[in-house]
């Protein structure tokens, strides 16, 4: 009895992956997280590893262009014990290579900055004794970082990458990469987060202040294509904090110059409250073929949220979930909340998992998690495939 009761349920759940996978077949596809503008769960600073005291504390991979032309990319080492340590010999490899000087002792619980350009980190940052200029440059796609003992033994190792997980916000939008939960270890995204101000916080540990808007972010958008919608396209703000946020100041972009709208007047969005903005309240057209979404705050100091969104096809709208969630999804119903939402996990052309939602009145009536061996994606319209995962008729 087991035995059939197993394949009566594994019969059960290829039924759902092979009627969810035609939606695939047929353009309705969901991938993709994001994160919301919520701050950052800290932990106190310490070491990512049983390795020794050392933490890659900071990275500035891809700075916003100076106006007087400085490179202000940098790397920041944390000395994490209650005593000095000597960097002396001990060298940072992989995309760039620079080697300390003998007689370099950190004090206990600080940070020591490297840049590719000293001179322009130190006049900026108004910091002294910045180390460098190192041999390379960090990519601004996907790089490895790697701390050598003066042995040459690897104390701290990571890739960055410049897509989710990792922070988006680090790539060209001005903040860097920090460190900001070190038990994750330095090689998981998990650990790190967009810095809390544009520029970072090259010398000192990172930490998030207060930020009135903190909590707004893309909820729900969609392109108007000049067909699907009589209204056109629209972006949909949420306010996923517990109290009211003043918009007035604050700007939305597509980051392209010119394609901004500016809240000019005093707008209120209370706690779990929506705003939508329309292509024309906008003043620019969300791209069908995908692209980026900013809210920055109303100093510019800050990026709220910030999102790259998939291509959109004909009357398809795309929003999180939950509202305010960290997935994205493809929304059959528009600012509705009535939703039935499919979410794919995807790697190396392979769908790995399913995710299925359903909200009847604003409430969740269903929800299905599926994972399973990772079924190859063929060319569109392929379904003989299916087989493979138990469908024969």
């Amino acid at each position: 009895m087991r035995e059939i009761g197993a394949i009566v349920t594994m019969h059960f759940f290829i039924r759902i992956i092979f009627t969810v996978l035609v939606a695939w077949v047929f353009g309705e596809r969901t991938w993709g997280a994001t994160s919301s503008g919520q701050a950052a769960a800290l932990e106190s600073p310490g070491p990512s590893t049983r390795r020794g005291p050392w933490v890659i504390s900071e990275i500035m991979y891809h700075p916003l262009p100076q106006p007087n032309g400085a490179d202000l990319e940098f790397i920041e080492l944390y000395n994490s014990s209650a005593w000095p340590e000597d960097l002396s010999g001990f060298r940072v490899a992989g995309d760039v290579d620079y080697m300390f000087p003998a007689r370099t002792l950190i004090p206990a619980r600080s940070t020591v900055v490297l840049a590719r350009v000293p001179g322009d980190v130190a006049k900026t940052y108004g910091l002294t004794n910045v180390f460098g200029p190192w041999e390379g440059k960090l990519s601004n796609n996907e790089a490895s970082i790697r701390l050598l003992n003066e042995l040459g033994a690897v104390q701290l190792e990571l890739k960055y990458e410049t897509r989710r997980p990792w922070p988006e916000a680090a790539d060209g939008w001005g903040h860097s990469l920090s460190m900001v939960r070190p038990s994750y270890g330095e090689g998981d995204p998990q650990a790190w987060a967009a810095s809390d101000l544009v520029g970072g916080s090259p010398g000192r540990w990172e930490t998030f202040e207060i930020e009135p808007s903190r909590g707004i972010c893309f909820n729900e958008w969609f392109s108007g294509n000049g067909l699907a919608n009589p209204e056109g396209g629209y972006v949909e703000l949420f306010n996923s904090s517990s109290a009211e946020i003043e918009l007035q100041g604050c700007l939305v972009t597509d980051g392209t110059v010119g394609n901004t709208h500016i809240f000019e007047t005093s707008t209120v969005l209370k706690s779990g409250g929506f705003l939508k903005l329309t292509e024309g309240q906008l003043g620019f057209n969300l791209d069908p073929k995908g692209g980026w979404l900013v809210f920055w705050n109303a100093s510019r100091t800050r990026v709220i949220d910030l999102l790259w969104y998939p291509s959109m096809g004909f009357a398809q709208a795309w929003g999180r979930v939950p509202n305010g969630g960290e997935a994205i999804g493809l929304l059959r119903s528009c600012t509705n909340p009535s939703r039935v939402i499919l979410l794919m996990s995807m790697s190396n052309f392979s769908i790995q998992a399913l995710r299925l939602f359903c909200w009847m009145d604003g409430v969740l009536r269903l929800g299905l998690n599926l994972s399973f061996q990772p079924i190859p994606l063929y060319q569109r319209g392929d379904i003989s495939w299916w087989q493979r995962i138990g469908h024969n008729s």
